[in-house]
């Protein structure tokens, strides 16, 4: 029991920084523009070091940080997004 209990303690400290970053990121991109997958990819790339932007994007879409088309074809920032503070209030 010990040890599942330190597990979901890591994962929820995970996640919370987790949110902090990508409400971090989603910050730093202009809200008034839209951006093609790739335009969007790149912008994400001068914003960080992890490598993968895809993945990024997509966390960033699970919690609501931005929008896209139904295809995927272009993507905003979301000018109603919850701030850090509500976000790790609802997730975690």
């Amino acid at each position: 029991m010990f040890r599942f209990m330190s597990w979901l303690n890591l994962w929820t400290l995970r996640k919370k920084k987790k949110l902090c970053v990508l409400s971090y990121l989603a910050d730093r991109i202009p809200e008034n523009r839209e951006y093609t997958e790739r335009e969007f990819n790149e912008v994400l790339n001068g914003l960080h070091t992890f490598g993968d932007a895809a993945t990024i994007r997509r966390e960033m879409y699970d919690y609501f940080l931005i929008d896209r088309k139904q295809n995927g074809s272009l993507y905003t920032v979301k000018k109603d997004r919850l701030s850090v503070e509500a976000l790790l209030e609802k997730y975690c």
